[in-house]
């Protein structure tokens, strides 16, 4: 799963123009990065963040996005 978040974080920091932080979360692993200023690049930051399980945003601080990815096999599988 560190493959796949630290891949969601070079999509993000790309289409956000910005850097992305990596860091561990109580469930897997915590991307996340400022929000970019362009509206033009929301689409392409949309498809990244997509990638993940769990994804969101805040306007705190000029505006985060962040995004989950599990470490944990879901429920049943």
């Amino acid at each position: 799963m560190l493959v796949r978040a630290r891949s969601i974080a070079a999509g993000l920091a790309v289409a956000a123009g910005t850097r992305a932080h990596l860091a561990r979360a109580p469930s897997g692993y915590r991307v996340s990065a400022r929000a970019p200023r362009d509206p033009e690049r929301l689409s392409t930051v949309l498809r990244a963040l997509g990638l993940a399980d769990r994804f969101g945003h805040s306007t705190r601080d000029g505006g985060m996005l962040w995004c989950e990815v599990d470490d944990r096999p879901p429920p049943g599988g």
